[in-house]
């Protein structure tokens, strides 16, 4: 595969700047980060595009939708929106779940589009999948549906959960904001769902057939889309991503504390995800900021909470991570993007690839930009 002669100069000299952390690229956590990389600013050339707007040299398999655990030890992503891999952050041991293979009889999976993890129990994971049913067991035709399923790892099986007032083939959409935290006794989950009559939001605990709504984010919802919501760690504040929005200044916004943030770049399209920094002093934002221009790429924005918390300053600023010219990689469009996630207070996981390469898998970086380890492979 071919590339600039000079980025593969600094390619090279990279990994052996990365020889005191472990080889380059073996998925092993660096353990000393205060003998970081310097932070590289390229001239790559953009990505190539057909007349039909669609990517000339594709990666064939995209690890994305990445999450990690409560305890930061593990994350698990998706592979091409049909295969659920969770590793070992430190060891780089892989576990792989097939869904299409373990749902039963009368379910057909379609894919899977978001994940979480549940906080007090690393064995159980919520997901999103789009699924086909049977209903009616007799082997006829087959319903669409959006349905939430719980993998519990040492069973080795998927679990789907009947929502309330839902379909028995599931809702016609859903959106998976979260897991509660304070559900020990009986799961609970934080989602959105809707029927051909009614939309769901809030706290959903199935066993119950109860539905508890959430007054910060229904005053949100009433004015626009809400592509992500989360609380901090210490569930203190929220974030907030809302597009479409109806009232001023309109477009998207960041909120906070259901606050709109005003940032230097006035215009924000497509965003795609918010994630806390454990402590919660930072948001990491993956957005892009055109949504016309198709050589505008994905980026990811690190906001500095605490200090927006304190001073109030009228535009925020931010740190703001430009993935062709601090890389020379690019987030692959679909398939949830770059998808940034803090791994801890200092690094994220991202999804991004180098043009021509046929996989597209996490990587660790800092918040300041600087490129750490390959974290996944294909295996």
């Amino acid at each position: 595969m071919y590339r600039m002669k000079t980025l593969l100069l600094s390619y090279i000299s990279f990994c052996l700047g990365l020889l005191v952390f472990g080889s380059c690229g073996d998925g092993l956590a660096p353990t000393d980060r205060d003998n970081l990389p310097k932070i590289d600013t390229f001239d790559c050339p953009p990505l190539k595009y057909t007349i039909d707007e669609l990517l000339v040299n594709p990666p064939s398999k995209v690890h994305s939708l990445q999450r990690v655990s409560p305890d930061g030890a593990e994350i698990a992503y998706v592979v091409n929106e049909n295969i659920i891999k969770i590793t070992n952050v430190t060891t780089g041991i892989v576990e792989t779940y097939n869904p299409k293979g373990m749902m039963d009889s009368n379910v057909y999976f379609n894919g899977c589009f978001d994940l979480r993890w549940c906080p007090y129990d690393n064995n159980k994971l919520c997901f999103m999948f789009v699924t086909a049913i049977d209903t009616l067991g007799s082997g006829g035709r087959k319903k669409y549906g959006q349905n939430l399923f719980i993998l519990y790892r040492k069973e080795n099986r998927f679990n789907r959960i009947d929502l309330p007032y839902a379909s028995k083939a599931g809702p016609e959409s859903l959106s998976l904001y979260g897991w509660f935290s304070n559900s020990k006794l009986i799961d609970s989950f934080f989602i959105g769902y809707s029927t051909y009559t009614s939309i769901f939001t809030g706290i959903i605990v199935p066993q119950e057939k109860k539905v508890t709504t959430i007054l910060d984010f229904n005053k949100l919802r009433y004015i626009g889309f809400v592509e992500d919501f989360s609380y901090s760690p210490d569930h203190q504040h929220t974030a907030a991503l809302l597009q479409q929005v109806k009232v001023p200044p309109y477009g998207s916004i960041i909120y906070i504390d259901g606050v709109p943030l005003k940032f230097s770049d006035s215009t924000l399209h497509l965003l795609n995800r918010a994630s806390w920094s454990p402590d919660g002093k930072k948001l990491a934002i993956s957005l892009r900021l055109d949504e016309i221009n198709i050589k505008n790429y994905e980026t990811v924005w690190v906001i500095d909470v605490e200090k927006w918390l304190r001073e109030r300053p009228a535009v925020v600023p931010v740190e703001k991570i430009d993935f062709q010219k601090r890389f020379c990689m690019y987030g692959f469009p679909t398939e949830g993007g770059i998808g940034a996630e803090f791994l801890n207070n200092k690094t994220l996981a991202v999804s991004c690839y180098y043009d021509g390469d046929l996989l597209c898998p996490l990587w660790e970086i800092t918040t300041d930009g600087r490129l750490l380890r390959q974290i996944t492979h294909d295996d």
